[in-house]
């Protein structure tokens, strides 16, 4: 494990991201709570500390420079939409101590999965929401709205702008980059009242392609989004 967290070092730093001595063992420690639970829990296919660090957890530090670009405070409300084994939103944390991260989801075993990592973690600032993505119904509203491998960007979208806040930002994992001007999509943007931010590419370790962030913005008024 000790050569995939130097590597995870690099790799974050490169995006931006500067991890002290304290936030890689925490991250370490998320890891090993990750193997210990992963099948019990049935949370990931990942079956080694290398694939949890450098395929979902690297995955996760590598929205950290969007958010904070993105955020209007230094301490935005980030929710992490169908947050299933916790790769983007306890990373995110970890990385970002300021940031108040909320984790979605709907499944008991992955949110009791959930609940006990952000413990033993001794993470603070963090809150968790037994809710489906659609499940829309008043309440809280976000900064920050981050979703991965939730659905097509277009179902993605519909299900997740609700939950920003007015002016606030959403950003989607992408495996390939969403055309803007395609009628689906120029579709779903209308109906859920965002405007296209474009696209933040990123590589993880040892891949040779990019992957990438789609970024949207939600309008500060209904009347602003037509």
């Amino acid at each position: 494990m000790t050569q995939a967290l130097a590597e995870l070092r690099r790799a974050a730093s490169g995006w931006g991201v500067e991890l002290d001595d304290a936030q890689v063992d925490l991250l370490s420690r998320y890891c090993a709570d990750v193997l210990a639970a992963g099948r019990r829990a049935n949370l990931t296919a990942a079956e080694t500390a290398d694939d949890v660090l450098l395929r979902h957890i690297a995955d996760g530090l590598a929205c950290v420079p969007v958010l904070r670009a993105l955020a209007r405070t230094g301490s935005p409300e980030v929710l992490d939409v169908g947050s299933g084994a916790g790769f983007i939103g306890l990373s995110v944390k970890v990385a970002w101590p300021g940031a108040r991260v909320t984790l979605m989801e709907p499944r008991l075993k992955r949110y009791g999965f959930l609940s006990a990592a952000a413990a033993d973690l001794r993470l603070e600032g963090i809150s968790l929401l037994r809710r489906r993505a659609e499940e829309r119904r008043g309440g809280r509203a976000y900064d920050l709205v981050v979703a991965r491998a939730l659905a097509p960007v277009e179902e993605a979208l519909a299900w997740t702008a609700p939950w920003a806040s007015a002016g606030g930002s959403i950003v989607l994992y992408q495996s390939a980059a969403p055309d803007p001007e395609s009628p689906a999509l120029a579709a779903a943007l209308k109906a859920a009242g965002a405007s296209w931010g474009g696209i933040r590419p990123y590589r993880l370790p040892r891949e040779s392609a990019d992957r990438c962030l789609a970024v949207f913005s939600r309008a500060l008024s209904p009347e602003a989004a037509h």
